[in-house]
């Protein structure tokens, strides 16, 4: 196919001006592509437009297929009768020249003691809702130095569906231990979500948690993100598998090994 030489602009449509914190497909858009014809351009390279993913980059995509909904404009909402003009007058105030996309920092963190007692807390900040889970996963694992529990999607999937995230890649077992478990279904924020994710996460970095999402704990919060991520990246790895005629386990023997390798990495 030939293609006549053109020109056009790169530009992410978060970049376009709005009061609602980002660039979205709202009027600037339009204007936008209005502005680029009158100037005799054909393209406009949108990059991806996906929901962001680790680092929120939108390279690093929670899904291929899903838009990212920060990308709808509420004034077209509002156009088409799905909110009100008191629903965008109650929008905060955003910076004009940039945008915070990691507005948490560290004196929002709360400190809690072992006991669940908050030690020390900027004002108006509050524990997790799964205070309770996080803190069975200390008492009950000496070697344990951090907690997260997360809702990545292609993991949550499986944990939907009561299903064990099979170990599958090699890299996977080595940082995880073995197959991720399924732990049996509790109400979010009681103590059984706890006691059921301690049972499941035995000899294991990662639980999955059932109709609700994962648990993932190792020695410092570094070595826990990067299980998160794996647990997340195996889980899409393992679904495509299946598409492909199934999943295929790692060898017994191999298995055993990586799973010996896991256990001494832990302990370091």
């Amino acid at each position: 196919m030939k293609l006549p030489r053109c020109s056009g602009i790169l530009l992410h449509c978060t970049s376009l001006p709005s009061r609602f914190g980002v660039g979205d497909f709202g009027p600037s858009a339009y204007e936008f592509a209005d502005f680029l014809s009158a100037a005799g351009q054909k393209l406009w390279q949108v990059l991806p437009l996906n929901p962001t993913g680790y680092g929120d980059s939108p390279y690093q995509c929670f899904s291929a297929f899903a838009g990212n909904p920060l990308l709808l404009s509420l004034e077209l909402l509002r156009d088409r009768g799905l909110l009100q003009d008191s629903d965008l007058s109650q929008a905060p105030t955003f910076p004009a020249d940039s945008v915070d996309y990691q507005a948490m920092g560290i004196e929002d963190l709360v400190v809690v003691g072992p006991e669940g007692q908050v030690v020390a807390c900027a004002e108006g900040r509050s524990p997790t809702s799964e205070l309770l889970l996080h803190l069975a996963c200390y008492r009950a694992f000496d070697d344990v130095g951090s907690v997260i529990h997360a809702h990545p999607v292609w993991a949550t999937m499986f944990a939907c569906s009561h299903e064990p995230l099979v170990a599958c890649v090699d890299e996977f077992t080595m940082y995880v231990g073995g197959d991720v478990r399924c732990a049996e279904y509790a109400m979010s924020g009681s103590a059984e979500v706890g006691t059921n994710a301690v049972a499941a996460l035995q000899d294991r970095g990662a639980a999955l948690l059932a109709n609700h999402g994962m648990v993932a704990v190792g020695p410092t919060p570094a070595k826990v993100l990067h299980i998160v991520a794996l647990v997340e990246r195996t889980a899409q790895i393992a679904w495509g598998a299946r598409a492909l005629g199934g999943v295929v386990p790692l060898p017994a023997k191999a298995a055993g090994d990586f799973a010996g390798v896991y256990q001494l990495m832990r302990s370091l």
